[in-house]
């Protein structure tokens, strides 16, 4: 280690000139006798090295020291080259110098250190040749799914990125692995914008896999140099990734575990560093993605880091008053966030007053950027949970608009990205929230409409992706909304077949052991129920409200018919 280069030092690629500063420092003990850097603990010593600290070389003729000193230059660019070097050395030794009165071998060490230096340059070219050109390769993917990844994921080009992260996925199995610095971080944010990507995508299996294997690489590289930031924030942030695809999944345990080791990570950047605006927007992601996991799984736990990453993003925000990014952040946490994380608690003035806010701040920001696609779909969530308050307020007409501008605002997305898994679910949920309006109104022809569109997009996309359990529970549970249709218009026998139908669909996961299948147990419980099946419904009613199911998450639909089956009390 003593004698590595500096850049070599910060695990950036080695090259030719990184042999020549060795071979200055060689040079200099050689002449001197004594070694450039002394030993000592090898954290503080890479420290050093990276730094291009050494002693000087003293004691020498000027020519030669500044051979030395001009070997050992910081930047690689402004060493000599092997035949500079040995050019110098011939002129130095053919010179009658004091340095010759050290001796035969002294002077025999430097010219066979010389040779081999050349040697090794000539054999080496091939393949520095080939360690270039695979560089450059890693930079383009770097490239195509960073900094290209950010400028087509706002216009909603997703089937473009797709074919890109797949085609990243192909090289990177082919390619040789890179164990340690920058040329490794590349590929681990490679793998972390595909994994991104593949998310987006609905392929959540495929997502997983690049992420994993994002973290593995970030970890090896926090492991060999604890003190690289930049290295731990990306780790932070695949954990973050891995804990958001693990909660979509339905695993619980591993999805929290991996978001508090982001969170944990982030949080000792921002110790150290609290004005780094990209440690602190991970945390405040960081807190995001645990409340995220507490409105799905301990709805009471949801408020407080909702909160704290609302307060960081405000911060930001104020730091940088050009860059609307960070208001939509605030937005998303005032909607999907705290309002949501409000209305399980019961606070259902308290929840309506943050969608406003998030409502007022996505119109700002979208006609900041109105091709923000992104935006855009977070614009028609935010209707989406307006028409949701409004319509539990009784204000069923003002309810409709901002369901029907929702649904207007998706359908116009995917018509520019008709893959896009995500907004084909976000319509499918606008078509039921449409038809709980119209049921409620009683116009039951047109509700059973509304269902039977969002039922028939949920199809397509279960059948596109059947390991995906969120893409299941929504089908389960229009399922149950069809039957109730049915039932309502007299027709038992199809109302029967609808709730059988989500039976199927919810029993497997819904018997699985554990809370982390409450969503799958609540819809398994109201089929039986539907169905007049009360005692088996018993014990799935019974484990949700050991879990606090019943008190959070669960659907007034369900609660109804509990009362009415006496399973729960009347108050």
């Amino acid at each position: 280690p003593r004698y590595m280069s500096p850049e070599q030092a910060r695990g950036e690629p080695v090259t030719p000139a990184s042999d020549m500063y060795t071979f200055g420092l060689l040079l200099q003990e050689v002449l001197t006798g004594e070694p450039p850097l002394e030993r000592q603990p090898i954290g503080d010593l890479l420290t050093q090295v990276a730094e291009g600290r050494s002693k000087p070389a003293t004691g020498l003729n000027p020519a030669l020291t500044e051979l030395i000193e001009s070997l050992k230059e910081l930047s690689p660019s402004q060493r000599p080259t092997a035949k500079e070097a040995a050019d110098r050395l011939r002129y130095i030794r053919d010179t009658p110098m004091r340095w010759l009165r050290r001796g035969a071998a002294a002077t025999a060490m430097v010219l066979v250190v010389a040779g081999v230096v050349k040697y090794t340059v000539d054999l080496q070219h091939e393949r520095s040749e080939a360690v270039a050109a695979r560089v450059q390769a890693e930079d383009l993917v770097g490239f195509l799914m960073e900094d290209l990844s950010r400028e087509l994921q706002p216009i909603g080009k997703l089937d473009l990125l797709e074919q890109v992260a797949r085609k990243t996925l192909d090289y990177y199995e082919k390619a040789p692995p890179e164990s340690a610095g920058e040329a490794a971080f590349r590929r681990g944010r490679a793998y972390y914008a595909v994994a991104d990507v593949l998310d987006q995508s609905g392929d959540l299996a495929a997502a997983l896999e690049a992420a994993k294997a994002a973290r593995e690489i970030h970890q090896h590289l926090v492991d060999m140099n604890p003190k690289r930031a930049e290295w731990r924030n990306g780790l932070a942030q695949d954990h973050l990734q891995i804990g958001e695809i693990l909660r979509i999944q339905g695993e619980r345990s591993p999805a929290l575990e991996s978001l508090t080791a982001g969170r944990t990570l982030a949080m000792r950047l921002v110790e150290n560093e609290p004005r780094n605006n990209t440690w602190l927007r991970t945390l405040g992601e960081a807190y995001y993605a645990l409340g995220l996991f507490h409105v799905f799984h301990e709805p009471q736990e949801a408020e407080a880091p909702f909160r704290e990453a609302l307060t960081i993003f405000r911060q930001l925000a104020d730091r940088n008053p050009d860059e609307p990014f960070f208001k939509y952040r605030q937005a998303v946490l005032y909607g999907q966030g705290l309002g949501q994380a409000l209305r399980n608690q019961g606070k259902m003035t308290e929840s309506l007053e943050a969608v406003r806010e998030a409502y007022a701040l996505y119109e700002e920001v979208t006609r900041i950027d109105p091709s923000n696609t992104r935006w855009l779909h977070g614009f028609a969530w935010e209707n989406r949970r307006l028409g949701d308050h409004l319509g539990r307020l009784g204000q069923l007409q003002e309810a409709l608009s901002a369901l029907r501008k929702s649904k207007e605002i998706t359908e116009d997305l995917i018509r520019q990205e008709p893959s896009q898994s995500d907004w084909q679910l976000a319509l499918s949920i606008d078509h039921e929230a449409i038809g709980d309006l119209l049921a409620e109104q009683q116009d039951l022809r047109a509700a059973q409409s509304s269902y039977r569109s969002a039922l028939e997009i949920r199809q397509q996309l279960s059948q596109a992706d059947p390991t995906n359990e969120f893409f299941r529970e929504h089908l389960a549970r229009i399922h149950l909304k069809v039957g109730s249709v049915w039932s309502r218009l007299g027709d038992t026998a199809q109302a029967e077949e609808a709730w059988t139908r989500s039976l199927e669909l919810s029993a497997p996961d819904a018997r699985e052991a554990g809370d982390d299948h409450d969503d799958f147990v609540e819809v398994y419980a109201q089929a039986l129920l539907l169905l007049g099946r009360v005692e088996e419904a018993r014990p799935a009613v019974e484990r949700l409200r050991v879990s606090g199911w019943l008190e959070g998450p669960a659907s007034a639909e369900l609660l109804e018919l509990c009362r009415r089956h006496g399973l729960l009390a009347a108050d």
